[in-house]
């Protein structure tokens, strides 16, 4: 098989699992009858050379993709979803706002640990790193929509 012919298979690939994630997202509000999505405003294209951990990665992030489907199949069903921008949210504790440090269990934390599970501020609040994102996103759209 060519080179060409996995970059399509892997093109197929980000379609249909961003299709169903965005799916699974939207039947998950319909459920628990949630009806505003916020999700960081992912609009620009992000420059992968820039990124030391993502420098291998040449498709269109698929992250990028599940919020497009996500607006669209969310709207059908009559779901806002708004945006924030996406500075800070990952860098910073969502309880004081200072800046944090990434590690995973057994690591040391460090400023710029990309991937790190959990994180630390200089105050001493502690916890998942993708949970406190996720409340950095609705502290972001709460604090510019009130």
């Amino acid at each position: 098989m060519s080179t060409e012919k996995y970059y399509l298979k892997i093109e197929h690939l980000n379609e249909y699992y961003a299709h169903s994630i965005s799916r699974k997202i939207v039947n998950y509000c319909l459920e628990n009858q949630i009806k505003v999505i916020v999700v960081p405003n992912y609009e620009q294209r992000i420059d992968f050379t820039k990124r030391n951990y993502m420098k291998t990665n040449n498709f269109d992030w698929i992250g990028r993709r599940i919020i497009r489907y996500l607006k669209y199949k969310a709207f059908a069903e009559g779901i806002v979803v708004g945006t924030v921008k996406p500075y800070h949210i990952t860098d910073v504790c969502s309880i004081c706002g200072e800046y944090i440090k990434k590690y995973n269990q057994g690591y040391r934390p460090r400023k710029n640990y990309h991937g790190g599970q959990l994180y630390i501020c200089p105050n001493g609040h502690r916890g998942n790193s993708f949970l406190n994102t996720a409340k950095n996103i609705g502290l972001h759209f709460l604090r510019f929509y009130s």
